[in-house]
């Protein structure tokens, strides 16, 4: 059986068990159709709706943004005319990610995601605030009619999944017809490279690689001459 769920106010009731969310949201889905009309749960994206689509998932990775969008194209079943919009305007997104969370996305980089290909109809507006999602990311930025500033024919949002962690990013972007949800894991600077200690005696190891001053190496070091005394 196909997942499915049905949601009237708070309460949503489903495949996965029965569940009270902050939102207050009439509707319900079975497999890739989806029905709805009223606000989404607020901790992830403030979203107010009405739609009735079918829709279809298709999920990729990449090395890079342009990659994994790449990979997305190159997925059966995915017309180039709902993509080719946010390829056509890869800088434009990362200059987005840049303004909302001061992340450069733009680079080598992991990145997992889908996208969701929406057929039907519908109607809405969205935003995040700042606030926790369910996965941890505080997303921020604006769909809809709030999004028109962007210039980008799109909505974008993003957000990091704790302020002191700017390698893991989370970027949702919306279209009237596709929905593209990607985390990116950013390669550690290596100033940032913090390690587990080394193992007894590498430190040691390593500092009599260097220049040391003249009689070092006739000085035991402490415990060295804390062995010895174990063994007498």
């Amino acid at each position: 059986m196909p997942p499915w769920s049905l949601n009237c106010g708070p309460l949503s009731i489903g495949s996965d068990g029965v569940e009270v969310k902050p939102q207050l949201l009439v509707g319900a889905s079975c497999g890739n159709f989806h029905a709805s009309a009223g606000v989404s749960d607020v901790r992830n994206i403030l979203k107010v709706s009405a739609e009735a689509t079918v829709e279809q998932v298709f999920k990729a990775t990449g090395s890079s943004l342009g990659d994994f969008l790449g990979n997305l194209q190159a997925c059966d079943g995915i017309a180039d005319e709902y993509l080719n919009p946010v390829i056509g305007h890869v800088e434009g997104v990362v200059a987005a990610v840049i303004a909302l969370v001061g992340i450069d996305v733009g680079g080598p980089c992991t990145v997992d995601g889908a996208v969701r290909i929406k057929t039907g109809i519908g109607m809405g507006g969205a935003a995040a605030l700042g606030w926790e999602n369910t996965e941890g990311y505080r997303m921020v930025g604006a769909g809809g009619e709030v999004a028109a500033g962007l210039h980008l024919g799109f909505s974008i949002f993003a957000g990091l999944r704790a302020a002191s962690n700017c390698r893991d990013v989370k970027v949702c972007i919306e279209t009237a017809n596709i929905g593209i949800a990607a985390k990116f894991l950013l390669p550690r600077d290596e100033d940032d490279a913090t390690g587990p200690p080394p193992p007894d005696g590498s430190a040691a190891e390593g500092s009599a690689s260097g220049p040391q001053p003249a009689g070092a190496a006739d000085t035991p070091s402490p415990s060295l001459s804390l062995r010895r005394l174990s063994e007498a």
